[in-house]
């Protein structure tokens, strides 16, 4: 991020709380503004409800439902979003994960912060 940059907004969306919490710690540390962590479904779609992140990251299966409507609502609200998963596979078979940025876990935050990088500098 350049100097005098407001911080790229980030939503967590991970249903396992030690990747959830290592992913907080690790976008803070790049600068980003953690905005919100979902664990659950419910949750999530709060959060892409009414949020106002400039991207969000989104596990595939959150406990026994699926991030597909939260990603839905963030196609809706142009907010551009990263699968982050152990099922990167089986999500692209929903139509809304199939031209998004993916990344399988276990994942390289260096990686994933380009790709946030990228996008930033894409939709703004």
């Amino acid at each position: 991020m350049l100097k005098n940059e407001k911080p790229i907004k980030i939503s967590i969306v991970e249903d396992d709380p030690i990747v959830a919490m290592d992913m907080e710690e690790s976008f803070l540390e790049a600068g980003l503004e953690v905005v919100s962590s979902s664990a659950s479904h419910s949750n999530a779609m709060l959060a892409a409800q009414n949020d106002e992140a400039d991207i969000f990251t989104l596990d595939f299966e959150l406990g026994k439902e699926t991030s597909e409507d939260v990603a839905k609502i963030l196609k809706s609200r142009k907010i551009p979003f990263i699968l982050i998963s152990g099922q990167v596979e089986k999500a692209k078979k929903h139509g809304v994960f199939k031209d998004v940025a993916h990344f399988n876990k276990p994942f390289r935050l260096g990686s994933i912060m380009t790709r946030i990088k990228k996008i930033f500098v894409k939709t703004h």
